[in-house]
């Protein structure tokens, strides 16, 4: 369960453990993969839990070696980062994903979108009703 008590959405963990192993190619390599994931999830509707979607998706990112990336998601090689987050998801501390936490404590979880579930959550899809970008320029404000 989540913090919310709700399922778990298990399916996202690989393209999790995907990330894990990007950082490993620089911070910005990650940052770039964790972003075209949720791109492909959330706008283009691929299903980010099946190894080959999680490889051509990397493809796309400039800079990404997609070899090592496999290589790296074949041998499990951070598995423990990615159960570390998930045992830390299992618990009220973070809200959803994304979540920013600001330097003065507060958190923001998923800032500037309001979302709907078709039917059960984690195992129906995710139907975005309003994005916000504005909210970015408030939080950077209130972190600085």
């Amino acid at each position: 369960m989540d913090g919310a008590g709700r399922p778990f959405p298990h399916t996202v963990l690989l393209a999790a453990e995907a990330v894990h192993a990007a950082a490993q190619q620089g911070p910005g390599a990650a940052e770039e993969l964790d972003l075209a994931l949720r791109s492909a999830f959330w706008t283009h509707s691929r299903s980010i839990a099946h190894r080959a979607v999680i490889l051509d998706v990397a493809g796309e990112v400039s800079g990404l070696e997609v070899g090592a990336l496999a290589d790296a998601l074949d041998s499990g090689r951070h598995r423990g980062d990615v159960m570390g987050d998930f045992a830390v998801a299992r618990t009220d501390a973070i809200a959803g994903s994304p979540t920013f936490r600001l330097p003065d404590g507060t958190a923001a979880a998923n800032p500037g979108m309001k979302v709907h579930w078709e039917g059960p959550f984690a195992s129906g899809f995710p139907v975005v009703d309003a994005d916000d970008p504005a909210v970015y320029q408030g939080l950077l404000r209130r972190a600085v």
